[in-house]
């Protein structure tokens, strides 16, 4: 990860995401490989083709670069990814295992899992794939929704409460739904 940002011209405000672990998690389940690069024409080059592939899909891109001494630098390493509208304010949201505290993350090309770490809900199919740095993943069917195991809970916890009101000897018993 490290050796990854020190590509970038500039760098990120969060490192959160950026971390080893992160990008581990990611590469196991899309490994970045069949990686060429182009080289630049002559020292004022400002764009560089690159091709590769994430998991099974293959990328091609031309990357933004800056000479500065005597390598050259990308504009962009990561891709700020804004989950304001899919982040919940009662249920954890956890990208590759890591706990999410703000509404944009910064993260590297790659898959990453997003999970609440609970087995009652969880963000829908949950899986964020980032191309290139310039990517916009598709974020549309990430929203919270319950699991199986969490509509089973949901289920039995309306019936225990139910049958538990159904026992009770008076008419309008405290913390039980009634019916006029």
């Amino acid at each position: 990860a490290a050796t990854a940002l020190a590509l970038g011209k500039d760098q990120p405000t969060d490192t959160t995401f950026l971390t080893d672990p992160v990008l581990a998690e990611s590469l196991k389940r899309a490994p970045i490989t069949g990686i060429t690069v182009s080289a630049p024409s002559d020292e004022y080059d400002y764009s560089i083709e690159a091709s590769y592939k994430l998991g099974d899909q293959q990328v091609n891109e031309t990357f933004t670069v800056q000479k500065t001494g005597d390598k050259y630098l990308l504009y962009d390493v990561t891709q700020d990814v804004d989950l304001q509208l899919i982040r919940s304010r009662t249920l954890p949201l956890l990208i590759n295992g890591v706990a999410v505290q703000a509404d944009k993350v910064y993260l590297f090309p790659g898959s990453y899992v997003l999970t609440s770490g609970s087995k009652y809900a969880n963000y829908g199919e949950g899986t964020l794939v980032l191309k290139h740095p310039a990517d916009y993943p598709d974020t549309s069917k990430l929203r919270p929704e319950l699991t199986k195991a969490g509509e089973d809970a949901l289920i039995d916890a309306a019936k225990a409460k139910l049958t538990s009101c159904l026992k009770e000897t008076k008419l309008q018993p405290t913390g039980c739904p009634y019916f006029k």
